[in-house]
């Protein structure tokens, strides 16, 4: 029998593996990553670019654990990435904070007709999940297939980032 973490950690897997095979992503920004694996297992290590906080790395090692590939460190707020050089960002809510500038800078690096995926695998924080949402209101949202959306909106995706630069 699976374990939980075993049972997400699939469902995940399926559903990078619906973005990649849908929307071609050629670079996947992954800023706040920890030590996840997984995208890089489903996209492939070299168009996966993970963002670690360099505060972070002389006790949590992220960059190590993460194995080879794209690994930077950074601040989310000012990352190190050119200017529209990322096809889809991709963002695991877990514990992550975002403000303004980490938007704008996500608006700065985000190729033209790129996407941003918002990920939260924990029930208890859909209220922090729908106030991300909100940030991304003029945004094209992708409707998924249903099998992504079991009664409630698990996952989701939205195109092209806001003209005016607002988010709040």
């Amino acid at each position: 029998r699976e374990s939980p973490a075993e049972t997400v950690n699939e469902v995940r897997k399926i559903f990078m593996k619906y973005v990649d095979e849908t929307y071609k992503p050629e670079t996947v920004y992954y800023p706040a990553c920890g030590a996840d694996r997984i995208p890089k297992e489903v996209f492939g290590s070299e168009k996966v670019i993970h963002l670690s906080l360099p505060e972070n790395e002389p006790t949590d090692h992220y960059l190590e654990r993460l194995g080879g590939g794209i690994k930077l460190l950074g601040d989310m707020e000012a990352s190190p990435l050119t200017d529209e050089s990322v096809d889809l960002i991709w963002l695991n809510l877990h514990g992550m904070r975002l403000s303004p500038e980490t938007l704008a800078d996500f608006k700065r690096v985000l190729k033209k007709g790129g996407y941003v995926v918002i990920e939260e695998l924990h029930r208890n924080k859909r209220e922090q999940w729908a106030r991300l949402v909100s940030c991304f209101e003029d945004y094209e949202q992708v409707i998924l297939p249903e099998e992504f959306r079991p009664g409630k909106l698990r996952f989701g995706i939205v195109k092209d980032l806001n003209e005016k630069g607002e988010y709040e």
